[in-house]
């Protein structure tokens, strides 16, 4: 039997669940072409404001390109964790302590990327 595709309000529920779930700090990613539009969601900037109320946290987005066949991987996955900062306006060590931070594109959704969590073992 052939696997059902999920129905758009399916996916989108599963990407509200993402958000609503979350224990960490959360860098949205959308495309435009081959260039990557970064910027964290409202719940993250308002956890950062809360606890570090001094944070340069950037009100926008930022923009990132690649070359014209789109490698990601070559000329922006090395830069996410100075995306995260730039953001974020934190330290990585201040970012651990929110409990790291994801790369998440809502579109596909599902995580691109990791950083400065701690994963705990189960028993």
């Amino acid at each position: 039997m052939a696997k059902r595709k999920p129905s758009e309000r399916e996916r989108w529920d599963k990407v509200e669940e993402y958000y609503r779930n979350a224990r960490h700090l959360i860098m949205d990613v959308g495309w435009q072409g081959v260039d990557g539009v970064y910027g964290l969601d409202l719940d993250t900037e308002e956890r950062i404001r809360a606890a570090f109320p001094d944070a340069p946290v950037n009100p926008g987005q930022l923009v990132l390109s690649s070359d014209k066949e789109g490698n990601i991987d070559r000329y922006q996955r090395p830069y996410w964790p100075m995306i995260a900062q730039i953001l974020t306006g934190l330290t990585p060590e201040q970012i651990r302590s929110l409990g790291g931070i994801e790369l998440f594109d809502p579109e596909a959704g599902k995580v691109l990327w990791s950083w400065q969590r701690e994963v705990k073992e189960s028993a």
